[in-house]
């Protein structure tokens, strides 16, 4: 049996760690995805992915250096941390 996701209505909100590459904390950031469509984790991830693969993190400079991102959705069900490493 699946579990019905209601997307919130003021969306999930998304608490984002930033680390240089050499796995110092740099700064933290936060974002809210409204987008009624994105229910999963994975799609949460698949968009921080996006943004962080065009260089332009929520808080941080467009065209920033790499940094690897830990996610945090703390308002979602099936919410656990996730680290999308520096290239």
């Amino acid at each position: 049996m699946t579990d019905i996701i209601e997307v919130p209505e003021d969306g999930w909100q998304l608490k984002l760690t930033y680390f240089k590459p050499s796995g110092t904390l740099y700064c933290e950031g936060s974002e809210a995805v409204s987008n009624p469509n994105v229910k999963t984790l994975d799609e949460i991830w698949s968009i921080v992915r996006g943004w962080k693969d065009k260089r332009c993190l929520p808080d941080l400079f467009e065209g920033h250096s790499d940094v690897a991102v830990l996610i945090e959705v703390p308002n979602h069900p099936n919410n656990h941390l996730h680290l999308i490493p520096s290239s």
